[in-house]
């Protein structure tokens, strides 16, 4: 990389992450791109546990961009990149660890194709985890259903492994989607397709901006050479009843803004019935045993759920029609790259 090199903006987006925050700080110093042709900006959502200026004592090299609330993943960041300078913005969780050469080699790939709107890493679990040594996402694919789920995470025998780093994923290709725990956005796809859904807290907001670059004809690359340790979900907690709520709530309303209307249709349909289905349980145990019953807490959460989609629908439905009209690319395109899978 040369001294000529375009200008990256890294945003680093931490809520309470006094423990997380040193050792992906440590590890982003050590970054190997021209040091004038970068910059760190700690996006801090209104932590209360003093890490963001903790962060400035120890690492004075980086900036801060204070947001006024826990605004989660989408809205935390979005100001932060429509105010960065240069053509590229990375975002980072605070749960990761890069390697030498990341930074050089997710711009190397954009710079090669002025249509890659997304650029994602390779993302393996650190030494310390279960799963070390594992690849913990490889850039994205979407299913029949309209999850998406992580290049690299398999289900044998009824349950989910991770794959062993074997070299299966050491070529560079498009994925449907990056994953945004690291991954390099041109500045230009976003003006072009707009940035963040900020309905989503957490979760699918990588997905659904995916999904809009592609209707406009952008690509998604994953990039071997750029190596990212990941300690998924540390800072929010895997399968915990937060994760479950923002990830039942945004797949669908995500299909509803962006994917074939009979595939939105059927995947809120189906969650209405297991609401429904969930709802008589709990009725029959507290008519017969009087008791709450083991259903109680899961149609609690999706009742929770479906109160939330009927607050953002008709915004949802206003960007389906804008989205829609302004597509470059067929649905029957997207739908190539969706696989079967549970």
């Amino acid at each position: 990389m040369t001294d000529g090199a375009p200008f990256v903006s890294v945003l680093i987006l931490n809520w309470n992450g006094a423990r997380l925050l040193p050792p992906c700080l440590e590890a982003l110093a050590r970054t190997d791109y021209p040091a004038d042709r970068w910059e760190a900006v700690l996006v801090d959502n209104a932590s209360s546990d003093g890490s963001a200026d903790a962060a400035l004592r120890g690492f004075p090299w980086l900036k801060v961009r204070r947001n006024p609330a826990n605004w989660g993943f989408a809205r935390g960041y979005n100001g932060a990149i429509a105010a960065a300078p240069g053509p590229y913005v990375v975002v980072l969780n605070t749960d990761t660890h890069v390697h030498p050469g990341w930074l050089g080699a997710l711009v190397d790939a954009a710079e090669a194709d002025p249509r890659m709107g997304a650029v994602t890493a390779k993302l393996i679990y650190p030494p310390h985890s279960p799963n070390a040594g594992r690849i913990q996402n490889a850039g994205g694919v979407v299913l029949a259903s309209g999850a998406g789920r992580d290049r690299g995470t398999v289900l044998r025998e009824g349950r989910w492994v991770q794959e062993e780093d074997a070299g299966q994923y050491d070529r560079r290709e498009e994925v449907f989607f990056f994953c945004g725990a690291a991954a390099l956005l041109r500045k230009a796809a976003l003006e072009d397709v707009g940035l963040f859904d900020e309905r989503y807290f957490m979760y699918y907001e990588d997905l659904d901006l995916s999904w809009r670059l592609r209707l406009r004809g952008w690509k998604v690359l994953y990039v071997p050479e750029a190596v990212v340790e990941h300690d998924h979900a540390a800072s929010s907690g895997e399968w915990s009843p937060f994760f479950v709520y923002q990830v039942d709530r945004n797949r669908p309303l995500m299909l509803l803004k962006l994917a074939p209307l009979p595939l939105a249709l059927r995947e809120l349909g189906r969650y209405v019935v297991e609401l429904g289905l969930n709802s008589a349980r709990v009725g029959w145990w507290a008519l017969t045993r009087r008791q709450r019953g083991p259903h109680a807490a899961r149609a609690r959460l999706q009742a929770r759920v479906v109160f939330g989609w009927l607050r953002d629908l008709p915004g949802v439905l206003r960007d389906r029609q804008v989205i829609l009209s302004r597509r470059r690319v067929p649905q029957r395109h997207i739908q190539r790259w969706m696989i079967d899978g549970p």
